[in-house]
């Protein structure tokens, strides 16, 4: 949002759309690989039956937050502006720096941009299915490329793994960095030990394919940086 508003100009609502709508398209095509990614954990029998279950329904949990949201929004529903409404009381106190009169001032800002926002959401889906329809492609296209360098990966460490053994231990991979752990630090290498293991192939090369997700990883955001540190 603040590069947005700062570069390009754009007004605090339009920036908090965009952004709000990138992140649910980004979530929804992440939720649904990661629902068919367990799914076919599931016809494997690589885990427990209740193992299986608790996954199934923990993927499937993830992926309404995104498909409410977005079925909220084009119905003209206002969910994330009517959750700050309801929170006023709870929020307010923990603004201590702030006399009350201004804090509230702030708060009413902050409300009517989210409304704004949700707004701006709603009208791109009424005006623009067919641009939403060809983000939503872009986003499935990104995890079909996604899931074809993690097998070239593999394929270049000496794994022979077809695109749905790729998809389990790809997903594994996902499953652990969305634990509550800075980018999922030590419990993603042991995901690609266990999860190739599974499969059949040397834990060694899990921990290999761990090592280059990592390396990629700072390559791509030390990028980022110094492109933003040449743009500011």
């Amino acid at each position: 949002v603040y590069l947005l508003r700062r570069h390009h100009g754009l007004p605090y609502d339009r920036a908090v759309a965009a952004v709000t709508l990138d992140k649910l398209l980004e979530l929804l095509a992440n939720f649904s690989f990661l629902v068919a990614g367990v799914w076919l954990i599931g016809r494997q029998g690589l885990f427990p039956v209740a193992v299986n279950r608790s996954l199934v329904l923990f993927a499937a949990g993830l992926l309404l937050i995104p498909v409410g949201m977005l079925l909220a929004l084009a119905a003209g529903r206002r969910p994330l502006s009517g959750l700050l409404w309801q929170a006023r009381p709870l929020v307010a106190p923990l603004d201590a720096r702030l006399p009350g009169a201004a804090w509230s001032q702030r708060y009413r800002r902050i409300l009517e941009v989210t409304r704004s926002s949700e707004a701006l959401v709603a009208t791109f889906y009424r005006r623009y299915p067919g641009w939403l329809l060809l983000a939503l492609l872009a986003s499935g296209l990104s995890w079909a490329l996604m899931l074809a360098e993690y097998w070239l990966m593999v394929r270049l460490l000496g794994a022979d793994l077809n695109f749905g053994q790729a998809l389990i231990a790809l997903t594994v991979a996902r499953l652990a960095i969305l634990l509550p752990l800075p980018g999922g630090l030590g419990v993603l290498e042991a995901s690609q030990v266990l999860a190739l293991g599974m499969l059949g192939v040397d834990p060694a090369t899990g921990l290999s394919v761990a090592l280059l997700i990592r390396a990629r990883d700072v390559l791509l955001g030390g990028l980022g940086l110094w492109w933003g540190g040449v743009k500011s």
